[in-house]
């Protein structure tokens, strides 16, 4: 059986278990970004997020989720930066780039010590860099620089992970507002998370068991 729901929000679904159960997580009227670049001098106006597209593919439980925003530095000076992402708790980072200046820098994830003097010398060098650290709370946050002044950077990660079956009932979540329990990291990201110009999000679900349904909460 194939079926297809859409929302305003360019969802797609192409549905072959059960029911599943689609969340995004969005607060307020606005469409938010959970993805954030924050300049690391506190100037939380000086970039915003042109646009946030996501990809999904559930296929047998196993989801693949792929992230692509685009940034802007309004600013007159390069800046350096941190990306900040909250990855589900049981989920993988598998791929992480980033576009700055029009070359492709390929961001890798490593142990916090090693990362942190990678980033360091190459800095040092004037390299384009970037630095992914996973912190206690399942985010990663992601060192960037230099962010070219009155230019964009593109970001772009892939991550893969289980998908929990209830009662024949499937959940995906993706989050569209930065969360945890760090008070300090949630005042730190306290940030215009709008996004100024196209948002995404496009579902495939494959499955070889029968879908009944698939659900949106908050969309028909």
């Amino acid at each position: 059986m194939n079926n297809k729901k859409r929302t305003g929000s360019s969802l797609t679904a192409m549905i072959t278990a059960c029911i599943f159960i689609l969340i995004l997580a969005v607060f307020g009227k606005s469409v938010q970004a959970a993805g954030l670049l924050k300049p690391v001098n506190g100037n939380q106006s000086t970039i915003s997020i042109r646009s946030h597209n996501v990809k999904v593919v559930i296929n047998n439980g196993y989801a693949r989720t792929e992230v692509d925003q685009v940034f802007f530095n309004r600013g007159d000076s390069d800046l350096e930066a941190i990306y900040t992402f909250p990855l589900p708790r049981e989920a993988s980072l598998s791929e992480l780039s980033l576009l700055i200046n029009g070359q492709e820098v390929v961001g890798e994830v490593l142990e916090k010590k090693q990362a942190k003097e990678i980033y360091q010398e190459q800095k040092t060098k004037g390299k384009q860099t970037a630095l992914a650290e996973k912190d206690d709370y399942k985010t990663f946050d992601v060192s960037v620089s230099p962010v070219i002044a009155n230019d964009h950077t593109r970001v772009r990660l892939v991550y893969y992970q289980p998908l929990k079956i209830d009662l024949n009932i499937g959940r995906y979540l993706y989050p569209l507002a930065e969360g945890g329990v760090d008070e300090e990291k949630i005042a730190f990201w306290s940030v215009d998370s709008d996004v100024e110009e196209a948002f995404s999000f496009d579902l495939i679900l494959k499955s070889t068991q029968p879908v009944k349904d698939l659900r949106m909460p908050g969309y028909t």
